[in-house]
């Protein structure tokens, strides 16, 4: 964006007092491409942990899983195309943005906004399929969740088309000067409307669990600190509200494209923190199998995650069916992730149990199961399904 100002045609007049700067124009782009690198480097990690403990400790991967993939993929392209916007003027004061620039800048924001409405819309699926896995004997939470997977598809698919034709024919959208096209009135509705709808959904899904782990047997503090666990998601909702509050200044504002920038850090925190939410649930089992010094005190916390307190919670009205014991291991440490060499596990089981069938559970088996750590809930968000066949 070099060059001698007489060579350019602003897109608007600078204010009074203010001339306009071509060569070096007080800009967003060191701090916008920073948090970038950041999210990058932060989500990379997370969904390469989720993965491999999917992978290689629970010996599962599931749809969520996918989902996590396809929405690490749609955040690289997101991040590149609001980097290249930045580049091209956005984040820069409008008085100081040739109108070539201009054009650049808004076409490279306009496909990431359409890139956007889905991204989240993955990330948001990817978390209600996990709860789906965890929380699947719960029936009225199996029906709340298909609710809400239902709601979130016809939202978003109805939200993303309403952006991608909000203006017609699409270039309207970073060239103004068209003359034969138009927009939706009001200009801007389409933004409050998905802002709205993220805002909400993001609601949803933080919420969605508390019910059913508040029905748990168990005190007061053990509930508190697994609902904290859970709500890792609120710094998303919080991103996303803030997103949605910044959103008049840019229809108010002339200052179009510095305004934007603004609302670009709140984007993409909202996106990289919900897929970092999305990984978590992989996390403490990741972290049991690992025990990493530095980390002890987050451990010490994901123990909370190892009774099946579900089984108690879900399992009143079928007392006559006994329980399948997990594959206990003589090495406390390790009971959860390794098969027992005197069990008769199969590799490709998804989750190291052993061959124990229902009704047909010993009562030393049964007494055995019951003398397991109380405080061992890792099997909630390490081995999902192990509550299915609890019940």
């Amino acid at each position: 964006m070099g060059g001698p100002s007489d060579r350019y045609t602003t897109v608007i007049p600078p204010p009074s007092g203010t001339q306009s700067n071509f060569v070096n124009p007080p800009n967003q782009t060191a701090a916008a491409t920073a948090l970038h690198a950041i999210c990058i480097l932060a989500v990379t990690c997370c969904v390469l942990v989720r993965l491999y403990t999917r992978k290689f400790i629970i010996h599962q991967i599931g749809w969520d899983d996918y989902c996590c993939v396809l929405a690490y993929a749609m955040t690289i392209v997101f991040s590149a195309l609001l980097i290249v916007g930045n580049a091209h003027g956005l984040g820069y004061h409008l008085w100081d943005i040739p109108m070539t620039e201009f054009s650049r800048a808004l076409k490279m924001l306009t496909i990431a906004q359409w890139i956007n409405l889905p991204l989240l819309a993955v990330i948001k699926f990817s978390c209600l399929l996990s709860y789906w896995s965890i929380f699947k004997p719960n029936q009225k939470i199996r029906w709340a969740l298909q609710a809400s997977m239902t709601l979130l598809v016809c939202a978003y698919v109805g939200m993303f088309f309403a952006s991608l034709f909000e203006c017609w024919p699409l270039a309207t959208n970073w060239e103004p000067a068209i003359s034969r096209g138009h927009c939706l009135k009001p200009k801007g509705g389409v933004p409050y409307v998905s802002g709205t709808i993220n805002v909400v959904s993001d609601i949803v899904v933080l919420v969605l669990p508390i019910p059913a782990i508040w029905s748990l047997k168990m005190d007061l503090r053990r509930k508190l600190r697994l609902v904290a666990i859970f709500s890792v998601g609120t710094f998303a909702v919080v991103a996303s509200i803030v997103r949605l509050a910044r959103t008049p200044v840019v229809f108010v504002d002339r200052d179009r494209t510095w305004n934007l920038g603004k609302i670009e850090t709140w984007a993409v925190l909202e996106v990289n923190v919900g897929l970092i939410c999305a990984c978590s649930l992989a996390f403490p089992a990741f972290l049991d199998r690992y025990k990493v010094p530095c980390l002890a005190g987050f451990r010490t916390c994901t123990r909370l995650f190892r009774s099946p307190l579900f089984l108690k919670s879900h399992s009143k009205s079928q007392h006559a069916e006994p329980a399948i014991q997990t594959g206990a291991r003589k090495s406390h440490n390790h009971h959860l992730f390794e098969p027992d060499v005197h069990s008769n596990w199969t590799g490709d089981s998804s989750y190291a149990v052993s061959d124990f069938t229902v009704g047909k559970t010993s009562k030393n088996r049964l007494q055995s199961t019951q003398e397991m750590d109380v405080g061992s809930e890792m099997d909630l968000l390490a081995f999902p399904e192990a509550a299915h066949r609890h019940v």
